[in-house]
């Protein structure tokens, strides 16, 4: 879980000092030192410029999924023995397919899916649905001219 998190909040910063570039400034400094949650909300409030078009740097719904993730990493972090279910980590992934985040498996449609597609643990899926998470964010900032974080 750790390590998803990681991951996601790395592109964001990526993401952040791209925007920043393109408008001109120096992010870097300025959001080197936000925790998780308030990244993403400044990845929400600015623009970042992909091809000839101006658009936010992540929507509305993959910022709530952000959130979600923040949540379950959080009672992880500091609620002493509380185990995450798989209808918690399923509630993210299902968050981050409304928010149009593109999975090859179809398993955030119910958790019987994602079972049956052979994702029986909260491990699994938590990792799964990362990575596609990561990669969605990695090709908008590969899109904007940033950093590969892909490759």
């Amino acid at each position: 879980m750790l390590f998803c998190h990681l991951m996601i909040e790395r592109a964001l910063e990526e993401l952040l000092a791209r925007a920043g570039e393109q408008h001109g400034e120096d992010w870097r400094a300025e959001f080197a030192d936000l925790r998780f949650h308030r990244k993403v909300g400044a990845c929400e409030a600015r623009t970042i410029k992909v091809g000839s078009d101006w658009q936010p740097i992540i929507s509305p719904e993959l910022a709530n999924a952000l959130r979600s993730l923040n949540d379950l990493r959080n009672r992880i972090a500091h609620e002493y023995k509380t185990p995450l279910t798989y209808e918690e980590v399923h509630a993210y992934v299902a968050a981050l397919e409304a928010a149009q985040v593109d999975f090859t498996d179809h398993f955030a449609s119910s958790t019987q899916a994602a079972r049956e597609l052979g994702y029986h643990d909260i491990f699994g899926l938590m990792h799964e649905s990362t990575k596609h998470l990561f990669f969605e964010l990695g090709f908008t900032l590969d899109e904007a001219g940033g950093a590969n974080l892909i490759s």
